[in-house]
Parts: structure tokens; C-alpha cells; sequence
């Protein structure tokens, strides 16, 4: 399972349990807060991410609650390169079709 994918559904699911310290969008960017994972990525490719993401690495020390999440993403995804994770023996799949019109619906 394609690891943007994971993320983002572990993020929706677990929300409120595994980010009670959210990170204010107005105090810290959202362009750093979206490179979060490739910090993390450059990490576990041994690259020097505080070089690569300075602007990162300088949130990660002044925020506490966004080097929490760098610590909960880190290891998820270092879990999922090292096929650690479980797949869902079912995706689930949405039906939206009640939002069609009625005359939407029979196609």
C-alpha cells in the first residue's frame, strides 16, 4: 500500500488520539508541516534531512508538539519500510451515490 496513502489514513482514523497537541497551522507553516515526511524519508535514507529541510529541522526544535508528530510519523514509517505494517484484509469502498441526483442514480 502506497505509503501517502497509509498516512493519510492513519492521520483521519486516529486524529483526536494520536495528535492531542495539534500543530497551529498559523504558527507553523504548511509547506513545512507537508514536508514532514520527506524529512523523515531523507532520514531513514541516510541523507542529512536537517540540511536538506532546514526549515523542518528548525520547527522540529522550536515546537514540541510538531517533534511529536515527527516522532509518531517516524515510526510508522519506518515500520512500513521494513513491511512491519499489517494490510487491511478490506479496503473499504465508499458509496456516495446517495449524493446523485435521482435521475444520476440508474447510470
Amino acid at each position: 500500500m502506497k505509503r501517502h496513502i497509509v498516512f493519510k489514513m492513519f492521520k483521519e482514523i486516529f486524529r483526536d488520539t494520536c495528535y492531542p497537541y495539534p500543530v497551529d497551522p498559523k504558527v507553523l507553516s504548511e509547506k513545512t508541516q507537508h514536508l514532514l515526511s520527506a524529512y523523515i524519508d531523507a532520514e531513514l535514507d541516510g541523507q542529512d534531512a536537517a540540511v536538506l529541510f532546514p526549515d523542518v529541522h528548525k520547527a522540529l526544535t522550536e515546537y514540541p508538539e510538531f517533534a511529536q508528530e515527527y516522532r509518531e510519523l517516524s515510526v510508522l514509517l519506518d515500520a512500513e519500510r521494513r513491511g512491519e505494517l499489517e494490510e487491511p484484509p478490506h479496503i473499504p469502498e465508499f458509496d456516495f451515490s446517495y449524493l446523485l441526483k435521482n435521475e444520476d442514480r440508474s447510470n
